[in-house]
């Protein structure tokens, strides 16, 4: 190994951003300008004396944009508002919903606290239908036999959390309350005298009941953060509230329970003598396990314990209520001697017949105690915020600025001194005219440095922002004198101005949002979005940075429950309630208007619009309107956008006599498709152009025709983004419920699949290359192995789905809220009908060659 012999030089910053670099980069390109004119190459030279004065200032700034990044996020009081960040706490962007069926045994034994076991199991039908799962529950029951355990309200419980969170394709079809087969403990255990006698027999029997009869433990997140676990693996899978359960608990009797389901025999979760011994050992108090025995009911001995799915049964300790089998656990005291004469097992026997008195007594109070204790852990929520200490910031003002004059020698005139008065107007004309030559320089830096005080308006959600560039007016504060320089109007707006001018804010706002998705992995369709807008014309730019911001917004529920399907039991089912890929699908569409899940073709009737043929339109319109359909195009005048609002109310309603045809629902969108013909002195008739043909819509005064025509197109553009969206109808939950209706039943019509259901009649939605688009981009991000099929319907079809759709979805509301009823005829009738409406609209496409099938 090689020693040097002294000390290394700084190196220079790799970035060229030092004193050293930028003085020697400003030389070099100072001698290539210069060539035959440079003359010196001195210290004193004014132009290295300005020189050196610049790159000072740029080291500064440079020095400014090295601090961390929470200091720039931090506001005065160095918090920073993470969710106008768009950066989302762990315990938010984390978890995801339950998928496996270990999350949800893991998020069932969290959410319900009377639970002591679960266990899932898939449900095999004959005709190997899958995705629908079996839910075996093991209620709490305490060690003694006198508490009730309310099965209904378990079953309520868990009916309500998986209906929450159920997945798509996938349906609960059994909730099994097991019931419970009594054991108790026997055989002799040495203690010490290091607790009293009856605690650590309520500590050993309390120990090998959660044994027995728990599929995991919550232990507190405290404990676990002590042991080294990391955040990101602490907050796997579904979040829970009370505590960390380890999933793997689950997997050994996932593993047992799922083998015996194959052959229909008892399956078998051994809790063999050896684990017993073992977590006894393990309790304070207790030296040495002589014996150790399980007994059932009748006294006798067992060698294993068993969870028996076919006749719902499993194993469970209870503390004996005969005094006389409390005996059957004998503890003793271990051989010591005591004061010298005798051991502690012959005192136990001489107080043994005191002992025998009370011990039941005093046992029983140690284990209520003990599991009240337990189940206030349990029912305790435990808080992440307090554990969980987000980064907070420095309060630095990055934009304070000092005049680089300062730093030049004091007879150049132009700091805080400035130019003796004695001196004559040639020397202050001389400073100021160096001031304002270094002016341009100091307000760049000057504005470099406000818009890295900005950094988190830049890097934020806020619609509001209007720039990406920030300025900063330079006053009397930062530069002396320097107000004198300046215009009359001049002001910190004019500086914005200016700098607002060389601003590209659609392109870098965009860039900066782009990133900000970047961080959770996703990639917004700009240019998909470009090719298809069909409704914002000049305002798409501005559409695009409000769509980006509103997936940044709801990107740990979009993100995170991207699998999730409907909640069956939410009283908003019908209307507003939806699966989270709707929503996700509807922001990459940019269809922001309307709340996923609502009804598209009830906009028409709420409005009391009648959706009309172009024939039956024309011939209506006709009928109540005197002026000709068919209108030349040069008699005709363009619409322009008034500049002022109307001094009189437009006419109400906007769209004339509330009818309209598809053919005016996609040509109104565009203003410059209206067109108004001259009828009188005073009045006009707007027109709409359409497949080149003019219809009269309404006779206006003249003043109104434009304000109408503006009116009437936002309306169109807004009854047509109220109409845009999709239903996603799961082919699982269409199966019949009563076994006599399963005559027919076709299980690959029911398994992993979609119907997804989508109107035709909208000016986008009508477009082909926007449907191969939209098909596409559902498919991408619906899960891998649901099979998805594509029913483009006209607005009479879609609104006959719509009835039969939300009827269904009502009785399956009543059906899940009324705990799964035997006897469901009008749920299956339901069901009955629209999978009889779906196998129609197919065979049409079919006919058509408009069926449009994606395997992926």
């Amino acid at each position: 190994m090689t020693l040097q012999d002294h000390t290394s030089w700084r190196k220079i910053d790799a970035d060229g951003l030092d004193f050293v670099a930028l003085r020697r980069a400003g030389v070099d390109l100072l001698q290539k300008l210069s060539k035959e004119h440079w003359t010196d190459f001195n210290a004193h030279d004014p132009g290295v004396t300005l020189l050196e004065v610049l790159c000072f200032g740029i080291t500064d700034l440079a020095y400014r944009s090295d601090f961390d990044v929470v200091d720039y996020l931090a506001d005065t009081n160095g918090s920073i508002n993470y969710a106008l960040q768009a950066l989302f706490p762990p315990q938010d962007i984390f978890p995801n919903h339950a998928v496996t069926e270990r999350d949800f045994c893991k998020l069932i034994y969290d959410r319900i606290p009377s639970i002591d076991d679960v266990w899932i199991r898939q449900t095999l039908h004959e005709e190997q239908m899958t995705g629908l799962f079996s839910v075996f529950i093991k209620p709490h029951v305490s060690l003694f036999k006198d508490e009730e355990v309310k099965f209904d309200l378990i079953r309520k419980d868990v009916i309500a959390l998986l209906s929450e969170q159920r997945n798509l394709c996938s349906d609960v079809e059994h909730i099994h309350i097991v019931h419970t087969v009594a054991y108790s403990l026997s055989g002799q255990i040495e203690v010490d005298d290091s607790r009293p006698l009856a605690e650590i027999y309520a500590d050993i029997y309390f120990q090998c009941a959660k044994l027995i009869s728990s599929g995991s433990r919550i232990r507190r997140f405290e404990d676990v953060l002590g042991q080294g676990m990391a955040w990101e693996d602490l907050l796997e899978g579904p979040l829970t509230t009370h505590g960390y359960i380890d999933e793997t608990d689950f997997a050994r009797t996932d593993i047992d329970r799922n083998n015996s389901s194959v052959d229909h025999k008892n399956s078998s979760q051994e809790n063999d003598l050896l684990k017993l011994i073992t977590k006894v050992l393990h309790i304070p108090g207790v030296v040495r396990v002589a014996n150790l025995q399980l007994l059932n009911a009748e006294g006798q001995t067992v060698q294993q314990l068993n969870i028996d799915d076919v006749e719902k049964t499993c194993p469970v300790l209870q503390f004996p209520n005969d005094p006389a089998r409390i005996h059957d656990l004998g503890l003793v005291y271990r051989e010591t001697p005591i004061n010298g004469n005798h051991t502690a097992s012959q005192l136990l026997q001489r107080q043994s017949l005191r002992q025998k008195q009370n011990l039941t007594e005093q046992v029983a109070l140690h284990l209520k105690k003990m599991d009240f204790q337990h189940q206030a852990f349990r029912n305790n929520h435990a808080n992440l915020d307090r554990l969980l200490v987000l980064p907070q910031g420095v309060n630095r003002d990055f934009s304070e600025y000092l005049s680089i004059g300062e730093q030049l020698p004091a007879i150049y005139g132009i700091n805080h001194f400035g130019v003796p008065s004695s001196e004559p107007a040639e020397v202050h004309a001389r400073a100021a005219q160096l001031k304002a030559y270094l002016f341009p320089f100091e307000q760049m830096m000057a504005n470099y440095l406000t818009s890295l005080n900005r950094i988190a308006d830049l890097y934020s959600v806020d619609m509001t922002l209007d720039k990406t560039y920030f300025s900063k007016l330079l006053t009397e504060r930062e530069i002396p004198n320097i107000q004198k320089l300046y215009s009359a109007t001049a002001s910190a707006n004019e500086v914005a101005k200016i700098l607002q001018t060389r601003d590209q804010f659609f392109e870098r706002r965009n860039r900066v949002l782009d990133s900000l998705l970047a961080l959770y992995g996703e990639v917004f369709p700009s240019e998909k979005l470009r090719r298809f807008d069909y409704y914002h014309q000049d305002q798409f730019e501005m559409h695009l940075i409000h769509s980006k911001i509103r997936l940044l917004t709801h990107i740990c529920t979009l993100s995170g429950q991207r699998a999730k399907g409907l909640n069956l039991q939410d009283e908003a089912l019908v209307e507003g309630n939806f699966a989270p890929i709707q929503h996700r699908i509807q922001l990459l569409i940019g269809s922001s208007a309307i709340s996923p899940g609502v009804s598209l073709a009830g906009h028409f009737k709420s409005n009391n619009y009648q959706l009309l043929s172009a024939k039956r339109y024309v011939e209506k319109m006709q009928a109540q309107i005197n002026c000709p359909v068919d209108i030349s195009y040069d008699e005709t005048a363009a619409i322009v956008v008034p500049s002022e609002e109307p001094q009189s109310p437009i006419p109400s309603p906007s769209l004339p006599r509330q009818i309209l045809c598809v053919e005016l629902l996609h040509a109104g969108i565009r203003l410059e498709h209206f067109r108004k013909l001259p009828a009188g002195e005073k009045h006009a008739w707007l027109c709409l152009e359409c497949e080149h043909t003019l219809w009269p819509l309404i006779l206006l005064p003249n003043e109104e025709v434009d304000h109408y025509a503006v009116k009437l197109q936002s309306d169109l553009v807004d009854l047509n983004q109220c109409s845009e969206g999709f239903h996603i109808l799961e082919h699982v939950l269409l199966r019949p419920r009563n076994v006599d209706q399963m005559s027919d039943f076709d299980a690959e019509f029911f398994c992993h699949r979609v119907s997804i259901v989508l109107p035709a009649f909208t000016a986008r939605f009508s477009d082909k290359g926007f449907q191969l688009w939209l098909e596409e981009l559902i498919s991408q991000h619906l899960p891998a192995h649901i099979l998805v099929d594509f029913y483009w319907l006209d607005f009479p079809f879609f609104a006959q789905f719509e009835l039969r759709y939300h009827y269904f979805l009502e009785q399956l509301r009543l059906y899940s809220n009324q705990l799964y009823p035997l006897e469901t005829p009008t749920l299956d009738d339901a069901a009955a009908e629209l999978k009889k409406f779906i196998e129609h609209s197919r065979r049409l496409q079919q006919r058509n060659s408009h069926t449009t099938t994606h395997y992926f």
